[in-house]
């Protein structure tokens, strides 16, 4: 599949470091590294402006007309959402709520940080 978003993060070579921390509710969990290095993950909320984007777009009625051609470009960023949230290791939830999406979303568990 051609990438079409997180090129910044993905182009970032941490295969120098055995540990890698993350913090993000977008991209940085496409993060590379090497096969035995650990990628933990401290998710703030799945990309949201992908998974809940009638919310985010509501208010811009402008945008309307493009729906057909945003629903295919976000198609296609979530997909590639998804496979990127599988790099990590381990995430770290900030909230039980951000741990349920992660799993509904990204079929990953999460450890909750508000325990």
């Amino acid at each position: 599949m051609r990438r079409c978003t997180t090129p910044a993060f993905r182009s970032l070579d941490l295969q120098a470091y055995d540990l890698i921390i993350s913090s993000t509710s977008a991209f940085a969990k496409a993060v590379r590294k090497r096969p035995d290095a650990k990628h933990i993950c401290f998710c703030h909320n799945v990309t949201r402006f992908l998974w809940d984007t009638g919310t985010y777009l509501r208010g811009y009625r402008e945008y309307q007309p493009l729906s057909p051609v945003l629903k295919q470009v976000f198609d296609r960023m979530r997909k590639q959402d998804i496979e990127y949230a599988q790099e990590p290791d381990i995430y770290i939830a900030n909230s039980s709520t951000v741990a349920e999406r992660i799993e509904r979303i990204y079929g990953k568990q999460a450890i909750r940080a508000d325990l």
